[in-house]
C-alpha cells in the first residue's frame, strides 16, 4: 500500500494527527541545520553554491580543502500556522482524548488546553468544587474558562447512613442507568474489600455534599471562584433526564471516574426539590463576583416553575435585571400543576432581555386531564415584544391561539432562521377571527410564505381540539421510548421531513385540496380540505381531539 493509500484509510482526526507530526518533525529538522534555504533536505546543491562563491573570491590563495562547508541561511515555518493546525485537532477530539493530548508535550497541552477548559464541569461533591478553586488560582488556566456547567444531582444519604450492609443492597450501583438486575450483577463482580473501599468513599462524597449545602457555603465557595475567572460568559445549570434502563451490565473500567470511586452515580430524587436553588445560586453568584454585564448564555433544565418564581420574586431580582448583554437564554421546566401567577417573574425577566439571539421555553409536557398545568404563550411573551436579533425560537408544550403565535413570528420575520416546536395546542380565539380555532396545515403554509427560515422541527403533539391532531416524532426518539417496529430513521419521503423541507423552501407542499371523489376514503379526516399521505412519522391522533 502506497503512502497516499494509507492516507486515504485514515480517520480525519488520524490524518490531522499524521500532518501534524510531520510538521513538527520538518521545524525540528530547520533547527537542527539539516533544511537548506530552497527547502529540500539534501544540502548537495547548497554545498556547490558556497564552494562556487568561495573559489571565486578575491582571495586566490584559498584552498578548496581547507573551505568550511556550512549551510545557507534557513527559513523557518510560521509557528502560527502549527498552532492552528493543532487546534483544530483538538477541536474534533472527544474531552477523554483532550486530556491525553495534553501529556504529549508543550506543543499539544498548548493546543489543547484552551478546548480543554473552555467549560468547567460542576457537581456538588468538595472535590469538583476544590477542582474549581483551583483552576480558578492558576494564572493560565482560569483565563481559558468561558462557561460553568452545574450538575445539580445529589447522593442520597439515608441507606449508606444505615451501614455498609443497608448501602450494598439499596445503594451500591445506582445511578448507573441499568436496571435492578444489571445493577446486582455489575456490584457482584466487585470484591468485598474493593466494595469497603467505596463504601468509605459514598461516606466521604456525602460529607462533602452536605458541608455544600449548609448556610451559604454554596454561594460563598462559588463567589470566591467565579471572581477569579476573567471571561467566564456562560452558566448552565443541568440534571440529565433519566434514559431507559439498560439491561447490560457494563464492565467496571468503563464507569466514569467518580462511579469507580463510589459505585454510584448522583440522581434526581422526585423528593429532593432543589434545582431551583441551585439555580438562582448559580446565576446571583456570577453576578455579584462581577460578571452581570458579560454574561452571553443563561440555561437552566429540570426546574420547577412554582419553586422557581417564588425564588425570583423574593430576593433574586438583582441578578437578571443586570444581564444587558444576554444573548442565549433557555429554560426547562419540569411539569406540574400551576396557577396563574407562576410565569409572572419568568414573564418579567423576559420582557427585559432586549438582545436575546436564541430563546428556548419547555414546559415538558401537557397534561389533558388536568387543564391548570397548561402554560399559555401570552403569559410568558407578551404580545408588543420584539427581539431585534432573534435567530432561533424553540418552545415546548405551551397552549396559543394560532393568531397569537402567528404575530409573535411576524413580528421576527427578519431575523428569524430557526424554529422547533413541540407539543402545542391552538386554542379558540376570544374574538372570532379567520384563526379563530386554529389548523396546523394553514399555520404549516404561513410559516413558509412569511419567514426565511433555514431550520424546522415539529416534534410531539399538536392539535387544534376540533380536527387536526397530530403526532410526530424522529425514529430516534421513537427508538429511544422502545417503541416496536422503529428500526432505522424514517426514509427521506416520509410526511414529517417533506411537510420540514416544504417550510425550509426545500420541497413541495405535501398537502392537496380534496376533490369530491376523496370525501369517500377520508376518515376520520372529514372535517380537513387537503388530503395527504400519513405515515408513521406524521399521524392522525383522535384521542387529543377534545
Amino acid at each position: 500500500m502506497t503512502e497516499r493509500d494509507d492516507a486515504g484509510s485514515m480517520s480525519v482526526e488520524s490524518f490531522y494527527v499524521h500532518m501534524a507530526s510531520e510538521q513538527l518533525q520538518a521545524e525540528s529538522a530547520v533547527q537542527d541545520g539539516d533544511i537548506v534555504s530552497d527547502g529540500s533536505v539534501d544540502g548537495d546543491a547548497d554545498t556547490r553554491r558556497v564552494l562556487k562563491r568561495r573559489c571565486n573570491s578575491s582571495n586566490g590563495d584559498e584552498k578548496v580543502s581547507d573551505l568550511t562547508l556550512r549551510p545557507a541561511k534557513r527559513r523557518t515555518p510560521p509557528w502560527s500556522a502549527m498552532v492552528d493546525v493543532l487546534t483544530r485537532i483538538c477541536a474534533m477530539l472527544p474531552r477523554p482524548d483532550l486530556k491525553n493530548v495534553t501529556l504529549v508535550c508543550r506543543c499539544w497541552a498548548n493546543a489543547a488546553r484552551p478546548i480543554l477548559f473552555r467549560t468547567v464541569f460542576l457537581r456538588i461533591s468538595l472535590q469538583s468544587f476544590e477542582r474549581l478553586q483551583e483552576i480558578a488560582r492558576h494564572n493560565t488556566l482560569r483565563k481559558y474558562v468561558r462557561k460553568i456547567s452545574y450538575d445539580g444531582r445529589t447522593l442520597d444519604g439515608r441507606a449508606a447512613r444505615e451501614g455498609f450492609q443497608v448501602w450494598l443492597t439499596c445503594r451500591a450501583g445506582t445511578g448507573l442507568g441499568l436496571d435492578w438486575k444489571a445493577t446486582r450483577e455489575l456490584v457482584s463482580r466487585v470484591d468485598v474489600k474493593e466494595l469497603e473501599r467505596c463504601y468509605s468513599n459514598y461516606l466521604c462524597y456525602l460529607f462533602g455534599q452536605e458541608y455544600i449545602l449548609r448556610r451559604s457555603n454554596e454561594k460563598e465557595m462559588l463567589v470566591n471562584a467565579l471572581q477569579k475567572l476573567p471571561g467566564l460568559e456562560a452558566i448552565q445549570y443541568v440534571v440529565p433526564r433519566d434514559m431507559r434502563p439498560s439491561r447490560i451490565a457494563p464492565p467496571l473500567d468503563s464507569l466514569s471516574p467518580s462511579a469507580r470511586e463510589i459505585l454510584a452515580e448522583p440522581q434526581d430524587y422526585p423528593g429532593y426539590r432543589e434545582s431551583e436553588g441551585h439555580f438562582w445560586t448559580l446565576l446571583q453568584s456570577a453576578c455579584l463576583s462581577g460578571h452581570a454585564q458579560q454574561l452571553r448564555t443563561v440555561q437552566g433544565s429540570r426546574l420547577d416553575l412554582e419553586r422557581w418564581n417564588a425564588a425570583a420574586a423574593e430576593s433574586l431580582s438583582d441578578c437578571y435585571e443586570a444581564l444587558p448583554n444576554l444573548e442565549q437564554l433557555s429554560l426547562e421546566f419540569d411539569f406540574a400543576q400551576r396557577s396563574d401567577g407562576d410565569a409572572a417573574m419568568l414573564a418579567r425577566i423576559i420582557a427585559r432581555v432586549l438582545g436575546l439571539e436564541s430563546l428556548r421555553l419547555s414546559f415538558d409536557e401537557f397534561s389533558w386531564d388536568h387543564p391548570h398545568a397548561v402554560i399559555h404563550l401570552p403569559q410568558v411573551i407578551d404580545e408588543t415584544i420584539r427581539w431585534e436579533y432573534l435567530r432561533r425560537l424553540s418552545l415546548q408544550a405551551v397552549a396559543t391561539t394560532e393568531g397569537c403565535l402567528r404575530s409573535l413570528l411576524q413580528r421576527h420575520a427578519r431575523s428569524l432562521r430557526s424554529l422547533e416546536l413541540s407539543n402545542i395546542k391552538f386554542e379558540d380565539a376570544a374574538i372570532p377571527n379567520q384563526d379563530r380555532r386554529g389548523s396546523w396545515i394553514q399555520f404549516i403554509h404561513f410559516l413558509r410564505q412569511t419567514l426565511s427560515l433555514e431550520h424546522v422541527r415539529f416534534n410531539g403533539c399538536f392539535s387544534n381540539s376540533w380536527n387536526e391532531a397530530w403526532i410526530t416524532r424522529d425514529a430516534d426518539d421513537e427508538r429511544l421510548f422502545d417503541l416496536s417496529g422503529v428500526s432505522a430513521p424514517y426514509p427521506d419521503d416520509c410526511l414529517k421531513y417533506r411537510i420540514e423541507r416544504f417550510v425550509t423552501h426545500g420541497g413541495v407542499s405535501p398537502f392537496t385540496a380534496r376533490t369530491v371523489k376523496d370525501y369517500e376514503n377520508m376518515f376520520p379526516y372529514y372535517n380537513l380540505p387537503w388530503t395527504f399521505d400519513e405515515d408513521r412519522s406524521w399521524s392522525f391522533a383522535p384521542p387529543l381531539i377534545q
